[in-house]
């Protein structure tokens, strides 16, 4: 309603004699629209959900104030043919059920169906970042081409982001906060309340008599973000009362210089990628130690990770400018690098060691799984195996003995793998090396034991969950 109310004004401008005569039609004309469509939405938040290439809207509910108010000014203002709600589940609270209960019951009332998922969340490093990253993997499974996700963040949100970054010592364009609009998977997510403080929010909801849970865990100032809630800014505040909004001009006020930065930065990073998360090294080493900050952030960003502190990019540019070998980690991200390229991979757990019978279908291992097929005239003979891991100084042999080093440096198998890839033995004997599908390494299987076109053999895969 609210954009049949922006036509409106915009005939009436042009009907009226004068300018100060329009803006005068237009403000009473405005004022007119009731407050349950106009607090929350604005016109250009109206526009981007009407949008013709937006299939359907989905509306991110946690059951808190923030996205209860925000499913309600949507459904309240009409303007949108197909909308839906998802909730996520953590599980990490102990009011995460009633959490649930409330996001639904909010949902119930507006009449938006919304769908459940329950995410299992790595304890594993950072318990922030874990829920983060298990939250937007949800989101990539369920949108479709077409959807626009819409998050309830705010500009308290966004203060707290930037401070957040200010602190890591994040590069310039990350201190710009949260971006109201960017991909996520197939779909598109938007932010349409970054204009709006909590307190705006918190109004609105009293006034719209809504109901909604507070999440027991927002009350916790161990997480980074809670501290600076509760403790950094209402003491800066207390001494520069308004600082959050100076602080969001200032910013905004530097934009033009960020998305020139920007745009520079990923038309270079086009220029060196071989693959979704991997760069060309050699053309790395031949930029300048800031430039290559800016693209390494760049990269990071549209692979969808969290920013690391600037120090950790500064680290990886230096040893890449100087021809030093990569081999870095931030929580659970590890930037490596093999031959001429340069990966951005998942860190995974510390390698299992202990040898396990060899059986057809998938064995899970720490930080992937094991298969293994039965085939029709190739692979392994089929008999009884045991799986163990390098030790050092094992020989296969092919035509030749020849030494494990000696054939992962010709395969070009990345060093940090192979203490991870699956040996296996007949008795005493190495007879096999598991192939790496997602690092092209093929299964090598020793003279002798290559089974025959009338036989059948087994094909064993390592799949790890380090590739982006």
């Amino acid at each position: 309603m609210l954009f049949w109310g922006t036509i409106g004004v915009s005939r009436l401008t042009m009907i009226c004699s004068t300018p100060c005569e329009s803006t005068m039609v237009a403000k009473r004309f405005i004022s007119s629209i009731p407050s349950t469509m106009s607090e929350l939405l604005d016109v250009s938040a109206i526009k981007r959900l009407q949008d013709k290439t937006v299939e359907r809207v989905v509306v991110a509910v946690s059951g808190g104030v923030d996205s209860t108010a925000l499913l309600h000014s949507v459904a309240a203002a009409t303007v949108v043919s197909r909308l839906e709600a998802l909730h996520v589940n953590h599980g990490l609270v102990a009011n995460a059920d009633q959490l649930e209960r409330a996001a639904q019951k909010s949902c119930n009332a507006s009449q938006v169906p919304m769908t459940t998922i329950a995410v299992d969340v790595s304890t594993g490093g950072s318990l922030e970042a874990s829920a983060r990253k298990a939250r937007y993997r949800a989101f990539r499974d369920f949108l479709q081409s077409g959807d626009l996700l819409l998050l309830a963040h705010h500009l308290d949100d966004q203060v707290e982001t930037m401070l957040f970054r200010l602190f890591r010592g994040s590069r310039v364009v990350g201190l710009e906060g949260m971006p109201a609009e960017r991909p996520v998977g197939r779909a598109t997510l938007y932010r349409p309340l970054l204009q709006h403080s909590r307190s705006d929010i918190l109004t609105y909801a009293r006034d719209q008599g809504l109901a909604w849970v507070e999440d027991e865990s927002n009350a916790h100032t161990t997480p980074d973000r809670n501290y600076i809630r509760h403790s950094v800014l209402p003491t800066i505040e207390a001494r520069w009362p308004g600082v959050r909004n100076r602080l969001l001009t200032r910013l905004k006020s530097d934009s033009r210089a960020r998305d020139l930065l920007d745009k520079q930065s990923f038309m270079l990073l086009d220029s060196m990628r071989l693959d979704t998360d991997c760069l060309n090294l050699v053309g790395l080493q031949e930029l300048e130690v800031d430039t290559l900050v800016d693209l390494l952030g760049a990269w990071l960003s549209a692979l969808e990770l969290p920013m690391p502190p600037g120090n950790f990019l500064r680290e990886v540019a230096a040893a890449i400018v100087s021809n030093r070998r990569v081999g870095v980690n931030f929580g659970e991200l590890e930037v490596r690098q093999n031959r001429d390229r340069l990966y951005a991979l998942r860190r995974l757990p510390t390698a299992d060691k202990y040898p396990f019978a060899l059986s057809v279908g998938q064995i899970n291992v720490s930080g992937g799984s094991v298969t293994n097929r039965v085939v029709k005239g190739s692979g392994l003979r089929e008999g009884d195996y045991t799986v163990r891991f390098r030790e050092g100084g094992e020989t296969l042999r092919q035509g030749c003995s020849k030494s494990l080093k000696n054939l992962f440096q010709e395969s070009g198998l990345p060093p940090w793998l192979r203490d991870r890839l699956p040996l296996i033995y007949r008795n005493k004997e190495l007879v096999a090396l598991a192939g790496v599908p997602g690092w092209g390494f093929s299964m090598q299987i020793a003279e002798g034991y290559v089974a025959t076109a009338q036989e059948s053999g087994f094909a064993v895969s390592l799949y790890l969950e380090d590739r982006l």
